[in-house]
């Protein structure tokens, strides 16, 4: 089924995870063994399925702004007989902030839109819990170097170094960026001060 997902993906020009970033999101989920996972940027539902299957206990609760596509990947999460672990929710993730969650999630999973990951970091690090991980695809779009892109890369590449900037100062995450394929950001949450837990 997963193959059939890429090569629906490949066809019409929707962007999934790479084969090495899937592999290495397949690990972490094992080695992780969330029970709440919050993902941004469903596409089809690739990633969804993958961090279900790669755990049995794991829930998965991700959103999609492209109504279209959130249909497609409810119609492969069902297929695939995870519609009770995956909840498909079709929102912009920016706007979660103001439907905050009643529990924290322990693992938050980004790959949507590259110009918004710091807006996405801050308004969902609060919700993650403490001890917990926060994934990010995308991290060295285009090497982070605009003199070897295009100019109009030239924005997304600036706003990804300032996430991964952002990630580094901040000391509640330990956080590195990984070289596998377009950049794969791994960071723990180290302190709980910010997370529903303590409020």
């Amino acid at each position: 089924m997963l193959s059939t997902m890429r090569a629906h993906a490949r066809r019409e020009g929707i962007p999934v995870l790479s084969s090495g970033s899937a592999r290495f999101l397949t690990h972490i989920v094992r080695l992780a063994k969330p029970s709440r996972v919050l993902e941004i940027g469903t596409a089809i539902g690739y990633s969804a399925i993958l961090m279900a299957k790669a755990h049995p206990d794991v829930h998965i609760k991700t959103f999609e702004k492209d109504e279209a596509l959130a249909d497609r990947a409810r119609g492969y999460i069902r297929e695939a007989g995870l519609f009770e672990r995956i909840e498909v929710v079709c929102a912009d993730a920016r706007d979660i902030a103001d439907n905050p969650f009643d529990v924290p999630f322990d693992f938050l999973f980004i790959d949507a839109g590259k110009a918004h990951y710091e807006t996405f970091f801050e308004h969902l690090s609060p919700y993650l819990a403490e001890g917990g991980v926060l994934l990010a695809d995308n991290a060295r779009f285009m090497n982070l170097d605009k003199s070897e892109a295009p100019k109009r890369h030239h924005r997304l590449i600036e706003r990804m170094t300032a996430f991964n900037e952002r990630l580094e100062r901040d000391r509640r995450f330990d956080a590195h960026v990984y070289d596998i394929d377009d950049g794969m950001l791994l960071a723990i949450k180290e302190d709980g001060d910010a997370t529903l837990c303590d409020e």
